[in-house]
């Protein structure tokens, strides 16, 4: 038996591969230790946790593991949890480019919670713009559009008719609301990127303005500099990327740059990929 984990910042794929192929996926609330100071307990998850003790090998991929520390913090936690097998962490673009692309090349990009897009050699990732966090990156993102919707409300700039429907979907958010909740309370990125949701109902032009800026401006910043580097396949995964994938190709053909496909669900392919890199072994 193995486990192959996909999380986000939001929710987590946890998928269980027992010795007869056979797949079972648990969903958790996201892992994300960059901004979680306290990560996930399995307890309410006996399944997995019973699944941990028994895996021959474990393969994380998440959101803020990119850095040694982050990767020794996410292995620690799963040997608390108990597991006491080999674990591979890596980063969530890994993931996505190893169940898009499997050992050939091409630029994977991630338009979810988060943000981000690298080169990927049909081995290791490249030329990936570094990740800043929330508060200063991630564009396009479920938190960068979320950050806009909640600014558009606040300050009053936000069409009469959309806030109806903001308030239909949060009831009425105040500023000493919103501030206790991002500061005082800490609830981070998953908080702020709730509101993006929102976006999906509406059919107005400051919709489509909104959506222009955010995604233009990861196109600008991290899809374009790979994408003038490289003449491979562009794919995107994410639920952002998949939910808005009329707007996001209109605005990536705006700017030259074509979109090979939209990757709904790459823990599937991620699967898949591990199950014969197992054979192999």
């Amino acid at each position: 038996m193995f486990i192959v984990v996909d999380s986000g910042s939001t929710k987590a794929d946890w998928a269980i591969i027992g010795d007869d192929d056979k797949v079972n996926i648990v969903s958790t609330p996201g892992i994300n230790p960059s901004t979680q100071d306290e990560l996930l307990s399995m307890e309410e998850y006996p399944e997995i946790k019973t699944s941990l003790s028994k895996a021959k090998s474990i393969h994380f991929y998440g959101a803020g593991i990119s850095v040694p520390a982050n990767q020794q913090k996410i292995e620690q936690w799963l040997m608390v949890q108990g597991a006491k097998c080999y674990v591979e962490t890596a980063s969530d673009v890994l993931a996505g480019a190893r169940a898009c692309f499997g050992d050939k090349p091409g630029i994977l990009a991630i338009l979810g919670t988060g943000s981000n897009a690298s080169y990927y050699d049909g081995e290791q990732l490249h030329e990936s713009i570094p990740s800043l966090g929330y508060i200063l990156s991630d564009e396009g993102g479920g938190v960068h559009i979320g950050k806009e919707i909640l600014r558009g409300y606040i300050y009053g700039t936000m069409p009469i008719e959309i806030k109806e429907q903001f308030e239909h979907h949060f009831g009425v958010v105040t500023q000493a609301q919103l501030l206790q909740n991002l500061y005082k309370d800490a609830k981070g990125s998953a908080y702020i990127a709730q509101f993006s949701a929102m976006i999906a109902t509406i059919d107005h032009p400051w919709k489509d303005q909104l959506l222009a800026r955010c995604i233009g401006e990861f196109m600008d910043v991290r899809l374009a500099p790979l994408k003038k580097k490289y003449a491979v396949p562009i794919k995107i995964i994410g639920s952002i990327g998949y939910l808005h994938r009329d707007h996001v190709d209109m605005i990536a053909k705006s700017k030259g740059i074509a979109i090979d496909a939209f990757v709904q669900k790459p823990i599937n392919d991620l699967i898949a990929y591990h199950k014969t890199q197992n054979k192999h072994e």
